[in-house]
């Protein structure tokens, strides 16, 4: 026919070009789809990943279904069917969590807060995770260990590595152990921190005023009032400082102990000393004093949040804190109480007075005691 048409006088160097280009464009959209055959090929032959196997490949993970010539069905966990080029098995980086057993690693993180017993910690969190009827345990696979990972901004760190029989149901295991391991800690009274930053004002020597042995600092407003006058005068607050001859550690522990506040400051109670700790006490001056430690930074700083009494209502300027600072300077300790969120309210009067006169008398009384006078 080509021969008839030379013959006729038909020009066919455009058909030749139309062809060629043809071809070629032939040639480039069978390339992807002849990829995808031979990577077929040799998942069938070489069998890196089988039906059954749980895999992950990019951002898609879940059970393989099929592996067909060009592409493999893969069932995420969300039960959606995803279909992947099979060119891309081979080509690109393919996780098998099954290729050779079901076994698989679990690594747990959490926090405890500082001052806690890091000795108790691992037990609590070695004995939880040997209780999960999942995790191996009988010597085919290293027994369940939790490590003291670091320091933290809030916390001290663990990390819990334990050992599965079946990788796939990570998920599910890791949300099992962790109710356990939260459940275990409120039974032990091991508190997982909330992150907390703290802000650290520096005056220069020069600008500082001698502090007195007893000092009682109140804030007031021009008119001298006596009483700190904030925005709509919501609140106000005053502050007791002391110096004691005694070492830090021991007016750290005479705050913090239940049995030492018995002995300057309550008549009764309980406190728990640790962040998100609380603390009940009965004052000598017959004040109930509750709530939680929201700050607790041993042996330098602690913040005590105060609840509400029954019957008061919620106020707007939020709660009122009782925070206790210490600092070493020289031989001494100096101890700082700064009492904040007080109403600025009539009603609230004779409860502001009485605080001044407590905390007051107080620091008068703990020196006494831990100078031994």
């Amino acid at each position: 026919m080509l021969i008839g048409l030379t013959q006729a006088g038909v020009d066919l160097g455009g058909l030749v070009w139309v062809s060629s280009a043809l071809a070629l464009g032939l040639g480039f959209g069978m390339q992807e789809i002849a990829n995808n055959f031979v990577s077929g090929l040799i998942l069938l032959f070489e069998r890196p990943i089988r039906a059954g196997d749980f895999v992950t490949v990019g951002d898609v993970e879940g059970y393989v279904r099929r592996i067909r010539i060009r592409a493999t069905e893969i069932e995420t966990l969300d039960n959606q069917n995803v279909l992947v080029p099979n060119s891309e098995l081979i080509s690109g980086q393919v996780t098998n969590w099954v290729l050779r057993d079901t076994y698989g690693r679990l690594r747990i993180t959490v926090g405890v807060a500082y001052g806690s017993d890091v000795e108790k910690v691992k037990e609590i969190l070695e004995t939880v995770a040997c209780a999960h009827p999942e995790v191996i345990t009988d010597g085919r696979a290293p027994a369940p260990r939790a490590l003291f990972w670091g320091f933290g901004d809030s916390s001290l760190d663990f990390e819990l590595r334990v050992r599965i029989d079946r990788i796939d149901r990570r998920f599910s295991v890791k949300s099992d152990i962790n109710f356990e391991i939260d459940k275990a800690f409120r039974d032990a009274g091991i508190t997982i921190p909330f992150p907390q930053r703290d802000l650290h004002l520096i005056s220069y020597p020069e600008q500082q005023a001698k502090i007195a042995p007893v000092t009682r600092t109140k804030q007031v407003d021009p008119n001298k009032t006596g009483i700190f006058q904030q925005p709509d005068s919501v609140t106000r607050s005053h502050r007791e400082d002391i110096d004691i001859s005694a070492e830090l550690d021991d007016v750290w522990t005479a705050l913090t102990d239940i049995d030492w506040l018995k002995r300057w400051l309550a008549s009764d109670g309980e406190f728990t000393p640790q962040i998100g700790g609380r603390f009940a006490l009965t004052l000598r001056d017959g004040t109930e004093l509750n709530g939680r430690i929201d700050i607790f930074l041993p042996p330098w700083r602690m913040r005590m949040v105060v609840a509400l009494r029954e019957g008061d209502e919620l106020l707007a300027s939020g709660p009122a804190t009782i925070e206790f600072s210490l600092l070493k300077a020289k031989k001494k300790t100096r101890l700082s109480v700064s009492v904040s969120g007080i109403p600025a309210t009539e009603d609230w009067e004779e409860d502001y007075r009485r605080s001044e006169d407590r905390w007051h008398d107080g620091l008068v009384e703990l020196q006494e005691l831990l100078q031994g006078g």
